[in-house]
C-alpha cells in the first residue's frame, strides 16, 4: 500500500542517492530527488515535498544552509540530514540550523525508512490537537506555533515536539524515553538521539539561562515548571 508521502532527496553522490529514491519508491513514497540544493530549488521541489532528506556536505549550497533556505521559504516539513561526519559538533550544527533528524553513513535504508515513517507520524498526530497553555507559554498545533508571553518563537520540529510534551505535563517529571518517543518514534530509543543537544536549544530559544523553566530531573528526565 503507498504512503503516498513526498519526498524530497538532495544527495550529490549518484549511487547513494539513486539507491536510496529507489528503495522509497519500493516503500511507496513519491520520490523527488536531486544533486544539489540549487538543482532541487530550481524544480521548486520542496513547495511539493512532505519531507526533506539531506546530506549536510552538498556542493555549492551545502545541507546546513539549505535547512536554513527551507525554513525561511516556510517549508513545515521535517528534515532527515544524511552524513559520513559523526561528531557532536557536527551534529550541534545541523540541528541548530532546523534538522529533525540525523543518520550517519553507511546506513541500512530500512532504518531511513522507518525514520521518515516516524517524523510524518508525528507530524500527523500534532495537527489536530487541541491548543496547550501554560502560564508563560502557548502552543498551537493545527498552526504549528510556539508562543512565549504572546511572542512567536521559531522552534524546530523536535524542539516543538519536546515543548508540547513538557507542556502536556507542566510541573510534572517527564521521562527522558518518553520525551524521545514524542520527538521521534516509538523505535527511537534504541538509535540514542540526541535529546540533550536538542532540550539546550530549546532553553535558549525560551532564555532559561537559569535552567529554571526547563529542569533536569535527575534519573527520570526533564520537567517543565510554568
Amino acid at each position: 500500500m503507498a504512503n503516498k508521502a513526498n519526498v524530497l532527496v538532495v544527495e550529490d553522490n549518484t549511487d547513494m542517492r539513486t539507491a536510496v529514491t529507489q528503495y522509497l519508491i519500493d516503500n511507496g513514497y513519491v520520490v523527488r530527488s536531486a544533486s544539489s540544493a540549487e538543482a532541487a530549488l530550481e524544480k521548486d521541489y520542496p513547495s511539493s515535498s512532505d519531507i526533506a532528506v539531506l546530506d549536510i556536505s552538498l556542493p555549492g549550497i551545502t545541507g546546513i544552509t539549505f535547512t536554513k533556505v527551507l525554513k525561511e521559504k516556510g517549508f513545515d516539513g521535517p528534515i532527515i540530514a544524511i552524513t559520513a561526519r559523526d561528531t557532536v559538533e557536527d551534529k550541534v550544527v545541523g540541528l541548530e540550523a532546523g534538522m529533525d533528524d540525523y543518520l550517519v553513513k553507511p546506513f541500512d535504508l530500512r532504518e531511513l525508512v522507518a525514520r521518515i515513517n516516524a517524523q510524518l507520524r508525528i507530524k500527523g498526530t500534532h495537527h489536530g490537537l487541541a491548543n496547550v497553555k501554560t502560564t508563560h507559554f502557548k502552543i498551537e498545533p493545527k498552526r504549528h506555533k510556539f508562543f512565549q508571553d504572546n511572542i512567536e518563537l521559531k522552534l524546530t520540529l523536535v524542539e516543538y515536539r519536546l515543548m508540547l510534551k513538557l507542556m502536556q505535563h507542566a510541573h510534572t517529571a517527564v521521562s527522558t524515553q518518553d520525551l524521545i518517543e514524542a520527538a521521534w518514534g516509538d523505535d527511537a530509543a534504541t538509535s540514542n538521539p540526541p535529546i540533550r543537544i536538542h532540550i539546550s536549544n530549546l532553553r535558549n530559544k525560551i532564555n532559561d539561562t537559569n535552567l529554571t523553566r526547563i529542569q533536569t530531573v535527575p534519573g527520570i528526565g526533564y520537567m517543565l515548571q510554568d
